[in-house]
Formats: C-alpha cells, sequence, structure tokens
C-alpha cells in the first residue's frame, strides 16, 4: 500500500524551510569540518562510566520511573 504524504501534511508545511541549526549540524557531519560548537564533544570525552553509574544508582533508586516516557513528577537529589 501506497501512502500519499503530501496530503497527510498541514498545508502550512508547504511554506516551511530547513532550519538553520539543521543546516549547520550537517556541516558539522562533513569529514574535513572541525566543529567548535560546545554542544557537540567529541564521543571519546563522553563520561560513560559516570554515566553508566548513574543510570545504576537512579534506577536502583527509584525504580523504573525515570526511564519512563510519561510525565514525571521532579526527582529531588536531596530526598525531599
Amino acid at each position: 500500500m501506497h501512502t500519499l504524504w503530501d496530503e497527510r501534511y498541514a498545508l502550512r508545511t508547504d511554506n516551511m524551510g530547513s532550519s538553520a541549526i539543521r543546516e549547520l549540524l550537517k556541516l558539522t557531519s562533513q569529514p574535513d569540518v572541525i566543529s567548535f560548537a560546545g554542544g557537540m564533544p567529541a564521543p571519546e570525552v563522553f563520561p560513560i562510566e559516570g554515566s553508566r553509574k548513574l543510570v545504576k544508582w537512579s534506577c536502583l533508586k527509584w525504580a523504573i520511573e525515570p526511564c519512563s516516557t510519561a510525565p514525571l513528577k521532579a526527582i529531588s537529589p536531596c530526598g525531599k
């Protein structure tokens, strides 16, 4: 079955252009571009071990609730 997606979008999407941010992010993925953007650290500097410990700790403390996609009430690190 073939879906005609053009008929599924709102008419206002006909005039939408590309996002400037999206276009900049496309540039940063090119191998010959060095990005100095603050929000895009190199994967090798991600704090993997610290993140692993934090996820394990939060799941043990609050069960599975922090992983839910449903709206959550704020979880205070102080336990209040």
